[in-house]
């Protein structure tokens, strides 16, 4: 959820303050792999959101670690407000 402090640019935004907007890469969200065990899963009905999911069904403790593993490529996002 993006956090209420952005709401001055995302009306809807609900998320706790205390969360952080994350991105990886530039441009527009497509589906692709992002390794070989996660994919990116864009919202069909907000192209500046998407979900990060599994390749093939595992375990939850093999996706958070999946998950932490990509840790290194992600960069925080700063807006303006």
């Amino acid at each position: 959820m993006i956090p209420r402090k952005y709401q001055p640019l995302f009306p809807k935004a609900r998320g706790s303050n205390n969360t952080d907007i994350w991105r990886w890469g530039e441009g527009d969200f497509v589906k692709e792999n992002m390794n070989a065990l996660l994919q990116l899963r864009p919202d069909e009905h907000d192209s500046t959101h998407g979900v990060i999911e599994p390749n093939q069904s595992m375990a939850l403790e093999d996706y958070t670690q999946a998950l932490h593993n990509t840790q290194e490529r992600w960069a925080r996002e700063e807006i303006e407000t």
